[in-house]
This record gives structure tokens, sequence and C-alpha cells, in this order.
């Protein structure tokens, strides 16, 4: 299934919230994050970084050069990161400086970890370009920092929140 069928059947199941009998209702389905897909400039530099920095790993690799698109799979802790360059594609548009939000599209992808101290020390140590450094979090009253890949998006560390009332699972 791709990624805009998966999406137009989540819009489906959501438009009405109640279900029937015929359809239950979305959040009666079951349904966990599974993959992230970014578009970047250079395949071999952005598998190079989720792998040095993040610790991915190389699940499969796919190179179609009669489409000009090369393809590559990594995968932690079950989740993957569908890495895609398609040559000639063109960059979004730059968003005011330091917050892609002011942009329609992806804006970040964000991980937990349970050692947010160390995670933060190995990343800086290896040369990560870090844009938000180590600070606490007013929403998960835990702590987070934000780094920047090689095409500029936003990858956000969280540490595990001290309390997750009111935070959506």
């Amino acid at each position: 299934m791709t990624l805009l069928a998966l999406l137009a059947v989540l819009m489906v199941q959501t438009a009405a919230p109640g279900g029937t009998a015929d359809a239950p209702a979305a959040a009666s389905i079951p349904l966990s994050p599974r993959l992230i897909a970014v578009s970047v400039a250079d395949l071999e530099v952005s598998m190079a970084w989720y792998g040095d920095m993040l610790g991915f790993e190389l699940v499969e690799r796919h190179d179609f050069p009669e489409d000009a698109l090369r393809l590559a799979f990594m995968a932690r802790g079950g989740f993957e990161i569908e890495i895609i360059e398609i040559t000639g594609a063109p960059a979004f548009d730059a968003p005011a400086p330091g917050n892609p939000a002011t942009r329609r599209g992806w804006v970040k992808l964000a991980f937990e970890t349970g050692d947010i101290d160390a995670l933060y020390a190995r990343l800086t140590t290896a040369g990560a370009q870090i844009h938000s450094p180590l600070s606490d979090s007013r929403r998960t009253r835990g702590r987070f920092f934000i780094l920047l890949d090689p095409d500029g998006n936003w990858v956000q560390i969280f540490s595990a929140p001290r309390d997750r009332k009111g935070l959506a699972n």
C-alpha cells in the first residue's frame, strides 16, 4: 500500500469517530508507527548520517535508473526510515530561518531515548549539527534537543517523560 493510499484510509476512518457495526471507530482499530519517508539530495550522505548518528541499519536498497530514483530502507527498533533520492527533485522553498514549520509538509522526526545525556554527548562528539541544545520540555516534563540531518530536516530527541498524563499514546 502506498503512503497516499494509507493516508486516504486513515482519513476515511477518522472522519466518522463513532463508528458502526459495519465500520468500527478509528480508535478501536490497532495502529502503530512503522515508517517515515524523507526525500534527500544525496542518498549515500543521508544513509551514512542516519546510520552513524542514530544507529539505523540498512535493510534494503533499490536503484531505478530509468526513473532517476534511488531508495534505501533503514531500520532500528522496529521502525523504518525510507530515504528517497530523485535526481533533479526540487528542494522545498526555504522556511523562515530556524523553523521548518513555516513551510507546509514534513516538519520533523522525533525519537524517545532512555539516556538523553549519553546520546546528546555522543552526537555532539560525532559532529552532529545541533539546532536546539538539550533543554527542558514544558509539555512532557522531560528533556529534548533537536539536530539537523544532512538536508536540514529536524530530528528531535526526547527523554522519557516524567509523567505521561495528558500525552497522546
